[in-house]
Parts: structure tokens; C-alpha cells; sequence
């Protein structure tokens, strides 16, 4: 009985430890929120430059695709807190609405490609973006 009480005490003890390391973790590294894009009717231009600043401005059905891949990105616990990624090199798409411009930053680091949005978060992506924004 005494044994019993014991192993459920330190069952109780690691549960507790789990949920608070798990609430702190949140709460210092938290995820970044899921990606905001654009409205497809509310997208005026699409342009997609490189580091050196060589641009090509996509198509609608680029458009289109490159949303759908911007669309599953999945949220990192990294943050952003630059205007540029820290990583080169990098391709910047600019997508020009009627109110309001958003920015998108792809690179790859360590064989995974990511999309970082300055000071809301970087994301997980396909690698299949390097393809849609270079007219591969």
C-alpha cells in the first residue's frame, strides 16, 4: 500500500513537471502564429528578387501556386527581429496589395528551407518555393 502511494506520487510529480515544462516552453519560445497571406483579389503585383536585387514579377497562376505553398508553411519556434534574414543568400517576395505590401523572406539553412516574415515569424516550407520563385 505504502509502495503504491510512493509510485503514484512520483507518477503525480513527473506529470506536473511535464505540463510545466511544457507551459514555459510556450511561453519563452513560443510558435509563431500561422502565416498571414494576402487575398487573392486584393493582390495587385507579385515581385520576387534575390540578394543581389534581380527581380521578375510573377504571373497569376505563379501566384496562385506560390499562395498554396505559402499557404502549408508551418510555424517555428525561431523568431524573427530583423528586417532581413541573417541568412544569405535569400530571395525577397514583395506581394503588393491595395492597402498594404507583404514581405516574405525564403531561405534555406541547414538542407531546410524556410520562409521568415520580418517580426511575426519563421516557417517551415517545402522546398518546392525555390522552384515556383526562380521559374525552375
Amino acid at each position: 500500500m505504502k509502495n503504491s502511494k510512493f509510485l503514484l506520487l512520483i507518477f503525480i510529480l513527473i506529470a506536473v513537471g511535464i505540463v510545466g515544462g511544457c507551459c514555459v516552453l510556450n511561453s519563452v519560445f513560443p510558435k509563431a502564429q500561422p502565416i498571414r497571406l494576402p487575398k487573392t483579389e486584393e493582390v495587385v503585383s507579385v515581385q520576387v528578387s534575390d540578394s543581389q536585387q534581380h527581380s521578375v514579377e510573377l504571373k497569376n497562376e505563379e501566384i496562385e501556386l506560390l499562395k498554396s505553398t505559402l499557404a502549408k508553411a508551418v510555424p517555428t519556434r525561431k523568431m524573427s527581429v530583423n528586417d532581413f534574414p541573417a541568412v544569405r543568400p535569400y530571395y525577397k517576395i514583395e506581394a503588393v496589395c491595395l492597402d498594404i505590401t507583404y514581405y516574405y523572406f525564403v531561405y534555406t539553412e541547414d538542407n531546410q528551407t524556410y520562409i521568415e516574415v520580418p517580426y511575426e515569424g519563421i516557417y517551415r516550407a517545402d522546398s518546392q518555393i525555390h522552384s515556383i520563385i526562380t521559374n525552375d
